[in-house]
């Protein structure tokens, strides 16, 4: 991380894993900031927003950014080894034991749902934070709408192949993966779906904890717990990744304020770390006036943002409608693809005769090359765009 004077902190895991983590201010500040990194990401990732908290602040507040097993340069567990979300709130319960005062938990994408997960794990702990900054973030694997129904179910695809004799082939894939969204968060930067860390992750981790994210679910105990906890959700409008839709399901769901961002996307950090940075020193607000709310509902923040959320977002068809709407288009795509394999076999009989005759053949081979492009037409589309 390019931060004024950060000090390297020495964390092992309980599976005597060494994880990277640096520490901006004094140890025993008043007030200490915890970031969390997402997946594809490392510590470096709250760089711009570390660096406006401490123009801000100075001294007055500690800031503790770490590495994930398996990113940036945090160690990599044995490649027979199985991560999981489990293992990853270990971790942060180790980083946490470096923090001194009150703990403020920042976390953004995924590192959102290590959050949760260590509010079940370790409720004790969880209770003591004084505030918990979610950027990006939901209560379930990101929706990642952008994607493909096929690419969203990948990991769980990767994880079957990961325990058997094809794990190189799992690996290969992540690592596939990985390079295409490294380029891309080279090419567009701040503006890129994902901000990839400085070096590359462990592929058979990353394999691990995208099949651990998708089988995670926020349960009622745990969200009982985070309503006791100052909690702002904050979600970029344009966000492709995780929408806003499901950063509302969360604040909701945990009496969370919200905070809708226009125009922005899914780094929130990067584009706007002066915004974040705010939002870090706004932190925390009263614990008596979070923990006693009467009614299980959203603050006014998170109802006004919602009903401006349903003007920005659309919605999916009904299952009425889609039940009887796929079936009809199924049935036109097969008759279309008959006709036009009919087609062919008429047209390559005439061109046989024709090249048997001696005869110009241009015209026929012209209409031949049309009537496969149009047959296979429906085959593309089915391809590219989910039915399910």
């Amino acid at each position: 991380m390019t931060l004024l004077d950060p000090s390297v902190l020495s964390v092992h895991s309980t599976d005597d894993l060494e994880l990277a983590a640096t520490r901006l201010g004094a140890p025993d500040a008043a007030k200490t900031v915890v970031y969390v990194h997402g997946l594809l990401s490392d510590g470096s990732y709250w760089s711009p927003v570390v660096e406006q908290v401490h123009h801000r602040l100075g001294d007055n507040i500690t800031q503790i950014a770490y590495d994930q097993r398996g990113h940036g340069i945090s160690g990599r567990p044995d490649r027979r080894s199985a991560t999981t979300l489990r293992h990853l709130v270990d971790d942060l319960d180790a980083v946490l034991a470096h923090a001194s005062g009150e703990v403020i938990l920042v976390t953004h994408s995924a590192g959102s749902l290590v959050a949760a997960a260590y509010a079940q794990h370790h409720p004790t702990q969880a209770s003591a934070l004084s505030a918990l900054v979610i950027f990006s973030g939901g209560g379930e694997f990101p929706e990642f709408p952008s994607l493909a129904t096929r690419y969203r179910e990948l990991p769980r695809r990767v994880q079957r192949l990961r325990r058997t004799r094809l794990d190189a082939v799992s690996v290969a894939i992540i690592a596939f993966f990985e390079h295409r969204f490294r380029a891309l968060s080279r090419r567009l930067g701040s503006r890129a779906p994902l901000i990839c860390g400085a070096r590359r992750g462990d592929p058979r981790v990353l394999a691990d904890v995208l099949a651990a994210y998708g089988e995670f679910t926020l349960d009622a105990e745990a969200a009982a717990l985070l309503r006791g906890i100052p909690t702002f959700v904050i979600a970029g409008e344009r966000d492709r990744v995780v929408p806003p839709a499901q950063s509302v399901r969360l604040a909701e769901r945990i009496w969370a304020d919200y905070e809708l961002v226009p125009g922005a996307g899914h780094s929130l950090p990067h584009a706007e770390p002066g915004r974040a940075a705010r939002r870090d020193r706004a932190c925390p607000r009263s614990r008596r006036t979070q923990r006693h709310r009467r009614h299980p509902r959203p603050s006014r923040t998170c109802r006004h943002r919602s009903r401006r959320r349903t003007v920005v977002l659309a919605k999916s068809l009904p299952p009425q409608v889609t039940q009887f709407l796929t079936p009809m288009l199924g049935w036109l795509a097969w008759i279309v693809l008959l006709l036009c394999i009919a087609r062919t076999i008429f047209l390559a009989g005439l061109l046989g005769i024709r090249i048997y005759r001696e005869e110009a053949t241009e015209g026929l081979a012209g209409s031949l090359l049309a009537a496969v492009l149009v047959g296979s037409a429906s085959g593309i589309a089915a391809a590219i765009y989910p039915t399910h």
